[in-house]
């Protein structure tokens, strides 16, 4: 059925180029016209000052453009022939089109796109079959209004957790779309470790969802760099990706090198807090401080466990100037000292 209606489009698109083919021969007086050419000089006035023929008409014989051009008007002649061009280029989009719909077609035969979470066949890539959300646990209000940590009850409208009362972040705020157990850990390890690009649109879609209020009135997105060694070993960075397609949904500019990691730093896994900042102070610098003087940040990352990472960050943007940091990621652990990445 597809096919049919594949080519129908084709069909239906060349035989319009055709026409306006017809149409061109027919107003140059031409019973078959091979090919309409027209060159046109300009003086100042724009004054057409040459027409190079080569319109061969039906009886075999070359005839000029001046008669044709006189009697019904250069520029009709000209927007006509542009037409025909414009049709025959529509004509082969349309053709590379459909070759583009076979190929996506056979791939999802021959490969058809699973959820990663469940195995199950889905209808897009980078999607979730419907018993994989069930798994997933979002974090939701009500939340610490400064680090985005879950509150197991309610303790009112802009309630901020005694860690942040006690040890007040480098950051505004973070927000995060899920908590890092079981099946986010997946995820985000899918995208990190089985080069998962494909998550990244529904991950970014989550992030916007999780960080709208972050986003409102953002002017930069910048994801929390790599430093070159894992880089070259990893071959992408997933923060970077996600503030890609984060961008991409929410129109937000995304600086991808406006932070740099200038010394590699070992594994968190395992680290007390104060390890995790210890090891992480100093790692970062900002390439571009002009950049960032009195705009809001938002800092993008894929988990989020003790916070030492973005707050190293945060701590470079804030002496660089930035007026506002907050912190976006797709999970964060809701228990540091029980969970590691």
């Amino acid at each position: 059925m597809q096919f049919a209606v594949m080519a129908a489009d084709i069909n239906a698109t060349v035989k319009t180029a055709i026409g306006i083919q017809q149409a061109l021969g027919q107003l140059c007086g031409c019973d078959g016209l091979e090919e309409v050419e027209v060159r046109i000089g300009a003086r100042g006035t724009g004054t057409p000052l040459a027409y190079q023929p080569c319109i061969e008409g039906g009886d075999g014989r070359s005839r000029g453009h001046g008669a044709a051009l006189a009697e019904r008007g250069w520029d009709v002649l000209l927007q006509a022939h542009l037409a025909y061009r414009v049709g025959m280029g529509k004509a082969l989009a349309t053709i590379g089109a459909a070759l583009g719909g076979i190929w996506r077609m056979l791939v999802a035969i021959i490969l058809p796109p699973v959820c990663p979470l469940t195995g199950e066949r889905v209808r897009e890539p980078g999607t979730l079959a419907p018993a994989a959300w069930a798994e997933l646990t979002f974090v939701t209000r009500p939340i610490c209004e400064v680090s985005g940590m879950p509150f197991e009850s309610d303790p009112g409208p802009g309630a901020i957790s005694a860690a942040v009362a006690a040890r007040p972040p480098a950051y505004d705020r973070a927000r995060a779309a899920l908590v890092y157990e079981g099946p986010a850990r997946r995820l985000v390890h899918q995208l990190k470790y089985s080069d998962r690009m494909d998550l990244t649109p529904l991950m970014a879609r989550w992030l916007v969802m999780a960080g709208a209020e972050l986003l409102e009135g953002a002017d930069l997105l910048v994801p929390v760099p790599l430093h070159r060694r894992r880089l070259l070993w990893r071959r992408f960075n997933q923060s970077a990706a996600l503030a890609a397609s984060v961008s991409a949904v929410s129109g937000i500019q995304a600086v991808p090198d406006l932070l740099e990691r200038v010394r590699p730093t070992r594994s968190q896994v395992g680290l007390s807090r104060a390890g995790r900042r210890r090891n992480v102070r100093g790692a970062f610098r900002i390439s571009g401080r002009a950049a960032v003087e009195g705009r809001h940040v938002v800092l993008i990352d894929d988990v989020m466990t003790s916070g030492a990472t973005v707050e190293a960050c945060a701590s470079v943007l804030r002496r660089a100037g930035a007026g506002r940091v907050d912190v976006l990621t797709v999970a964060r652990v809701v228990a540091p000292q029980d969970t590691t990445i």
